[in-house]
């Protein structure tokens, strides 16, 4: 079932909360892996 817009934010932003204590490109690559398939922010952009 695909996510609403609304929801991948939200799993995003609660994944990004959890991952705060990395520093770099690591906090968002953990965000980005929790709510697509893509699995880096590199992947994305």
């Amino acid at each position: 079932m695909a996510m609403t817009p609304q929801e991948v934010i939200k799993k995003f932003m609660a994944s990004l909360d959890k991952t705060t204590k990395f520093i770099g490109t690591s906090p968002l690559d953990e965000a980005v892996a929790a709510c697509s398939k893509f699995t880096s922010i590199e992947d994305v952009i």
